[in-house]
């Protein structure tokens, strides 16, 4: 056995007082990720909605196909990242794809027709990653949590069925998080900067950074917002079963 012994991990609780214990620590942690995810938010209420759609109501209820599942898988990251509660990493996937993706075709379909995901989906691993100053205090790491990869893999194939809708109501202006934008619109607003500095034209530039915005996200209004855009009315409800 090793002489050394183990690092005595400390943090600040509500009331700023340092907790070593580990049952105290784990507390602690449970507290401020529950604050984080869970909100302030009443219960959501969501009716039938009608909207008016693009496609015909058996184009939206037909029943996710082998492609879809296939490219659902193909778009998870893999690079040996850390597995969820499952313990099945992406790279799994890759040994015996077309089996894997028949069974799993037929869990996506089954979640389409009864708008229920396996309770074992509700499950995920919060781990805190350090960002900066002090490291005592919760509110300074970022929560990432390990989901299962099926739960990802039923979350890329959602994601690709509401993107149509979205992308027409996304203005040019947004570069963030969207395909096909990088590197080109921040040299070209680079560019824009530079020139106006170069001719003494006056710019005014407005940054918003958001505390948790992505964690602590007012599931309603999310919700508004997404009938506002006109997501059909089946996306929408298993949209709202995984909030």
């Amino acid at each position: 056995m090793s002489s050394k012994k183990p690092r005595v991990i400390t943090c600040r609780n509500k009331r700023g007082e340092l907790v070593s214990e580990p049952h105290e620590i784990t507390k602690v942690w449970k507290d401020y990720f529950q604050d984080q995810l869970e909100g302030r938010d009443e219960p959501i209420l969501l009716q039938n909605v009608h909207t008016e759609l693009d496609i015909t109501a058996d184009e939206e209820n037909l029943p996710p196909s082998i492609t879809e599942v296939t490219l659902a898988i193909k778009k998870l990251k893999q690079n040996n990242r850390s597995t969820g509660p499952d313990n099945i990493s992406s790279e799994l996937l890759k040994v015996d794809e077309q089996e894997l993706v028949n069974a799993l075709h037929k869990i996506m379909v089954k979640i389409r027709e009864t708008g229920k995901i396996p309770i074992e989906w509700e499950e995920g691993s919060a781990c805190p990653i350090f960002k900066k100053r002090d490291q005592l205090e919760c509110r300074n790491y970022m929560g990432i949590t390990l989901l299962n990869t099926a739960y990802k893999i039923f979350s890329n194939l959602l994601f690709a069925r509401l993107q149509p809708y979205t992308d027409k109501v996304i203005g040019n202006y947004q570069c963030g998080f969207r395909p096909q934008r990088s590197t080109i619109e921040i040299h070209t607003l680079r560019q824009i900067l530079e020139k106006t500095k170069e001719y003494n034209i006056k710019t005014f530039h407005l940054f918003f950074d958001f505390k948790a915005a992505y964690d602590s996200i007012n599931r309603n209004k999310m919700v508004e917002a997404m009938t506002e855009f006109k997501i059909p009315q089946k996306n929408l409800s298993i949209s709202r079963t995984l909030l």
